[in-house]
Order: C-alpha cells, then structure tokens, then sequence
C-alpha cells in the first residue's frame, strides 16, 4: 500500500492515465478489504482531485462517498467515521488547493444531504466555507443554507414515489 501511494503521490501527473487509474483501483480495493484505514486514503483522493483526469477524479470522489456510507453504517461514532469528517472538514478549512477544498466541500453536501453527517462539524465548516475567498467555495456554502432542505425533502418524496411505485409492481405480478 505505502508503494502504491508513494508512486500516486509523487508521479500522478506523469502517469498513464490507464496505469494512474490501475494504481488507484488497487489501493481502492486494499481500503475496501480492510488493509488501509480511510484516514490513510483520503488525503491521497483529495491529492489527485488536482490531477486532470475526470475517471480519476469521479472514482476517488465515489469511493469517498461509498467509503463514507459503509463506516457510517457500521456505526456513526466510530472512529474511522470521525477521522474521516475531521479530514474532510481541515481540508474544506484550509483551502490550500481549491479543487480539493471545493470537493471537501461537495462531499460535505453530498452525506449531509444522504442524511449521513447531519451533526455540527459539517455544518459548522459549511459555514466557515461561506467566508471563503475563492468565490467557487463560498457559492457552493451559501447554496447549501439556501436550499438544502428543500432537496432533502425533494429526496425523500422521490424515495416515497419510488417505493409507491414498487409496491404497485409487485401488487400487479402477484395476480
């Protein structure tokens, strides 16, 4: 895994695209069999944020939220879960990259909106977000405060009709 990493870290932009995105299918797949800690991942994910490559960039950032959900699940208070938010929150606050800030701040949205990190550190680095002076973060903040219940309640009257929808279905095939 510290190969794997270290051959992200320091040569991302040089890389094949293929061989970049084999790399980090790997190391994907170690942290899903439990031999990394998220916490050892999640700095490298928001890393390669910077690199030009969308597949790359929309693997990591599905990979964070599906990493997100499954410790989530396994307990809302655990440790990992913990170290990822506190992660996620420092990199949104420091605003050393942009992409990445910008991304840190998505994935905030994005779980909060999941119903997955609903608590105060979120919220709270959301609304440290809004005096950020890249206008892209800030935009992103404020929206969140204008509308993000709205889609929450969007959301769930989908999953509703979804589920409405579903049971009509089988009611039918069971005749």
């Amino acid at each position: 895994p510290a190969q794997l990493s270290g051959l992200l870290q320091q040569h991302s932009m040089v890389l094949d695209p293929e061989i970049r995105l084999g790399l980090l299918q790997a190391l994907l797949l170690l942290r899903n069999r439990g031999l990394l800690e998220a916490a050892a991942v999640f700095p490298l994910l928001f890393e390669l944020f910077e690199v030009p490559d969308k597949t790359l960039r929309t693997l990591a950032y599905a990979h964070m939220v599906s990493d997100v959900r499954k410790m989530h699940a396994a307990g809302a208070n655990s440790k990992g879960c913990r170290e990822a938010q506190a992660l996620v929150c420092r990199v949104l606050g420091s605003q050393e990259r942009e992409t990445a800030s910008k991304k840190a701040l998505d994935l905030l949205v994005d779980l909060y909106r999941r119903r997955i990190w609903t608590d105060e550190r979120p919220v709270n680095a959301i609304a440290q977000a809004c005096l950020s002076k890249s206008t892209r973060i800030s935009i992103g903040a404020m929206r969140f405060f204008l509308g993000i219940e709205v889609k929450m309640d969007e959301d769930e009257g989908a999953k509703m009709t979804e589920a409405q929808a579903m049971t009509v279905e089988k009611h039918q095939h069971s005749k």
